[in-house]
C-alpha cells in the first residue's frame, strides 16, 4: 500500500509569524526574544491586537504608518521616555524581516513599506570605550554561542573603525593582498571607498572561521549583535551609551595615542570627510585625557607648597627675582603686616 506523505501547512497570520520566529529561535535565543518583543509592540500598538488575533487585513499598512510608528517610538513609549535611535533602528529592522517572510509566503504585504529613513542619533551620545575595555569584553563573548565570530567582529571593528552595517556586509572578496599586506575595502557611507590593512594574525584567525559557501565574513545579523552588547554591558557594569559604534570611536582613539595626536591619521582611521568630524573626535580624547588634572579640581583646595620647602635659600630669592613685579610686591607686604 502506498505511503501517504503528510505535509506541515500553516493557515493563519499567527501560525506563520510563529514558524518565522521559531526560525530566530533556532539560530539564538536571544534573538528571537527580540523579535518577539518588537513585533507583539508593534501589533499592539498599530492594530491594538495580540499576535494570536491577527488576520491578513491586520497586515496592511503604508509607508507613512511606518513613519508614524517610528515617531511615536521616538516620544514617550518607553515608560515615558523615548526610544533611543537605535533601538527604534533595530525594532523596524525586525518589521522589516518579518515582512519579507510573509511577502515571500505569498501575503499581500509589502516589505518595502518599512524602508523608512533611519533615526539619527546625536554621534556624541555615543559612549567610548578603549582598548582596556576591549580586552576585558573578549573573553566574555567568546563563551557565548558562536562566540569566536563575534570576538573576532569586536577585534576588526576597533581595528578598522568600520560601522556595524558595513561589517555585516563585508565579504572574502572584499579583502585583498596588497604588497604583502592584507588589506579590507569597503564602501562607506557617501559611497566613499574605504580601505584598512590588517594584520597577517588577524587575517590567519579569520580564515578559521570562514564557513563553507559563505562569502560573507561574519554570518550575523543585528539583533544577535544587539544582544550582545545589552550583556557586554550587563556584564561589566557600563553605561547605557555603549553601543557597537564605540568600537569605532576605540580604533579612532587608539590612533590618536598611537600617532601623538596626528590628526590626518586620526581623520584616516574615522573614515571621516572633514577634519570638522575628525576635531569633534579629537576635542573629547583630549577633554577625557585631561580630566584628571582640570583646574576646577583646585576649588577650595590649599595650594600644595612641597615644592617651595626643598628649595635653598639661594634659590628661594632668584625665584622671587624672577616673578613679577606685583607679585614682589604682594611679597614684601606680606612680610611688612608682619
Amino acid at each position: 500500500m502506498e505511503e501517504k506523505v503528510v505535509l506541515f501547512q500553516t493557515n493563519s497570520v499567527y501560525e506563520h509569524i510563529q514558524v518565522f520566529l521559531n526560525k530566530r529561535k533556532v539560530n539564538s535565543s536571544n534573538t528571537y526574544k527580540g523579535y518577539i518583543k518588537d513585533i507583539r509592540q508593534f501589533f499592539s500598538i498599530m492594530r491594538n491586537k495580540k499576535l494570536e488575533s491577527l488576520d491578513e487585513s491586520d497586515l496592511k499598512f503604508k509607508l507613512s504608518d511606518i513613519e508614524q510608528y517610528q515617531t511615536r517610538l521616538a516620544t514617550d513609549l518607553n515608560n515615558g521616555k523615548p526610544y533611543a535611535p537605535g533601538s527604534i533602528n533595530r525594532k523596524i529592522d525586525s518589521l522589516k524581516s518579518l515582512y519579507k517572510n510573509l511577502e515571500a509566503n505569498d501575503y499581500n504585504v509589502k516589505s518595502a513599506w518599512f524602508n523608512v529613513s533611519k533615526i539619527k542619533g546625536d554621534p556624541q551620545s555615543y559612549g567610548i570605550v578603549y582598548w582596556d575595555d576591549v580586552q576585558r569584553m573578549i573573553p566574555i563573548v567568546i563563551k557565548t554561542r558562536k562566540g569566536l565570530i563575534k570576538s573576532l567582529l569586536i577585534e576588526t571593528a576597533v581595528v578598522t573603525s568600520f560601522r556595524q552595517d558595513e561589517l555585516l556586509r563585508l565579504r572574502w572578496d572584499d579583502v585583498t593582498n596588497i604588497n604583502g599586506t592584507w588589506v579590507m575595502q569597503i564602501t562607506a557611507k557617501g559611497k566613499v571607498i574605504d580601505r584598512k590593512p590588517i594584520k597577517e594574525n588577524l587575517y590567519n584567525r579569520l580564515l578559521e572561521i570562514k564557513q563553507q559557501g559563505q562569502n560573507k565574513i561574519f554570518p550575523l545579523d543585528k539583533n544577535t549583535i544587539s544582544s550582545m552588547m545589552i550583556m557586554l554591558r550587563k556584564k561589566l557594569d557600563l553605561p547605557d551609551n555603549i553601543t557597537f559604534h564605540s568600537f569605532k570611536k576605540c580604533g579612532i582613539n587608539e590612533v590618536y595615542q598611537i600617532t601623538n595626536g596626528d590628526i590626518e591619521a586620526v581623520k584616516k582611521q574615522g573614515n571621516h570627510k572633514s577634519f570638522s568630524t575628525t576635531d569633534k573626535h579629537y576635542r573629547n580624547f583630549e577633554e577625557d585625557r585631561n580630566l584628571p588634572s582640570s583646574p576646577n579640581l583646585s576649588i577650595g583646595e590649599s595650594i600644595d607648597l612641597t615644592p617651595l620647602e626643598n628649595l635653598s635659600r639661594e634659590a628661594l630669592l632668584q625665584l622671587v627675582k624672577n616673578s613679577s613685579r606685583s607679585t614682589q610686591s604682594e611679597l614684601l607686604g606680606s612680610i611688612q603686616k608682619g
